[in-house]
């Protein structure tokens, strides 16, 4: 959704037309919650098991229901559910408390990215209020300035209106209205200001924990841009909300909606005039606006519409990055062009260097600023903010570690404990069945010593081998390891 003959993207650098919002990159939307109503049972679950005393009981409940329900494979003398059960109750509570834990994430993200923002458009702007979503129905407590300036004068129909969106609907190019101690929506370049010059404060306490004020500059175009501009008051210091607007407006796509980027006109930047394809465009594009006009002014606008063709400032900077303190662009305007010339005199291209002077970082507040307006170069996961965060780590604390060694010292003491009793009953196989009351008996039809009115019972003529003795051993000292370490 950018405008005609954009430039070519270059992967070292961003291009961001003023007013033209580009639906290419991500939106403003953060994310700091881990789960998905999909994802939560499979991944959530995994985490648990990432403490060995879980994944210990979880293993010998397996080997109880094995010998419990299939005897022939080893005999095991614990219902498996004695430890299934309280493990299942255990791991249910600790997901509860996961889930409830990042619901509460997920809510404060949905807060943040639905909150009220406020951005420059024109009446007629159709494509930009289809991608909106349903503005916040919680009104600002404030009064937002209204505006009474129509675009016919400047470039195209339409009035200029200030639109108001959630902040997640901010693109980069949008031109957004800050507010005193309202929060900076998205990374953005100061142009205005009700400050001297277009200067402004902002504090940045949330984001490197300093509460001292910093200043920040608009880009160095007012007083060049002002003084061309009719109705305004040439080498005035301080705009007026209206003025600000106008003279934005004048070189954004607000007013040139069907202009290109003015990088077009950098023959030094590497940058040609729009292709045959953009022309043929550009010519149905007017002919579309200008079918009430008579069949002499539809053809005078064809023939014309390169010599009368206007073009968008540009920013061009960096890539995103994680650098706080650092910025780097430039703004590209031209001059004739964008304040309304006749189209007749050659375009004359003023670059503008920006650096982090220039720059509102999402997070900072707005301070001792009556408003400001600036274009949005970085959103979302792009804005400096996010680029330095890191994603929600997994809850395994340092005595968790602890404990998971505990486990392994606990567990092989418990392995020499069962090597001991089973060699140990392995030396006794030779004699066991003497052993009657253990139901171990030669002859499998002999009647109970002592109780011969009693039927003869199913006799055992020997032990299980060796790993299935190991086996019952193990199920019977599993509680080595108390299930009452997690709680």
């Amino acid at each position: 959704m950018s405008s005609i003959g954009d430039p070519v993207p270059d992967a070292k650098e961003r291009h961001v037309l003023l007013g033209s919002a580009n639906f290419d990159h991500v939106d403003n939307s953060i994310r700091s919650h881990k789960y998905t109503v999909f994802s939560f049972l499979f991944i959530a679950t995994a985490e648990q098991f990432r403490r060995l005393g879980n994944v210990y009981f979880l293993i010998m409940s397996i080997v109880m229901y094995v010998g419990w329900y299939y005897p022939s494979v080893f005999e095991s003398a614990i219902t498996p559910w004695t430890t299934l059960g309280p493990l299942i109750i255990v791991v249910s509570f600790s997901l509860i408390q996961e889930g409830y834990t990042d619901f509460n994430r997920y809510l404060g993200d949905n807060e943040t990215n639905r909150d009220c923002a406020m951005v420059l458009v024109t009446e007629d702007s159709g494509p930009t209020k289809n991608v909106m979503h349903t503005p916040p129905k919680k009104s600002w407590p404030m009064l937002i300035p209204q505006l009474s300036l129509n675009t016919a004068s400047m470039g195209d129909g339409g009035n200029i209106t200030l639109q108001k969106v959630q902040r997640r609907d901010i693109r980069p190019g949008h031109l957004v209205y800050i507010k005193n101690r309202d929060m900076i929506p998205a990374d953005i370049v100061i142009l205005a200001s009700s400050n001297e010059e277009g200067g402004a404060y902002v504090e940045t306490s949330s984001i490197d924990g300093e509460t001292n004020l910093k200043a920040r500059e608009s880009a160095k175009l007012q007083q060049l841009l002002v003084s061309d501009l009719d109705g305004v008051e040439s080498g005035k210091q301080v705009d007026t909300f209206d003025e600000a607007v106008q003279r934005i407006a004048g070189f954004s796509a607000l007013t040139q909606n069907c202009g290109v980027s003015a990088l077009v006109l950098d023959k030094g930047a590497g940058y040609n005039s729009q292709s045959k394809d953009d022309n043929n465009y550009l010519k149905r594009t007017l002919r579309r606006l200008s079918s009430s006009l008579s069949i002499e002014a539809q053809q005078s606008i064809e023939e014309n519409n390169v010599t009368n063709q206007a073009y968008v400032a540009t920013i061009t900077c960096e890539q995103p990055n994680a650098s706080v303190n650092t910025y780097s662009g430039k703004l590209t305007v031209a001059i004739n062009s964008s304040l309304g010339s006749d189209g007749n005199g050659e375009n004359n291209l003023v670059h503008c260097p920006l650096n982090a002077e220039n720059l509102l970082v999402r997070g900072a507040i707005l301070r001792n600023t009556e408003w400001a307006i600036g274009v949005a170069v970085f959103t979302g996961s792009d804005t400096k903010l996010v680029q330095n965060s890191f994603s929600t780590p997994s809850k395994f604390s340092q005595l968790d570690k602890l404990v998971n060694g505990v486990v392994w010292v606990t567990l092989a003491i418990m392995a020499v404990c069962v090597i001991v009793l089973t060699s140990a009953l392995q030396t006794v196989d030779d004699d066991i069945v003497t052993r009657w009351y253990l139901g171990y008996s030669s002859n499998t039809t002999a009647k109970w010593p002592y109780l011969p009115d009693l039927p003869a019972p199913e006799w055992k003529t020997g032990t299980q081998n060796y790993i299935q003795d190991i086996l019952l051993f193990f199920t019977l000292l599993n509680n080595f390891v108390p299930l009452s370490l997690y709680i």
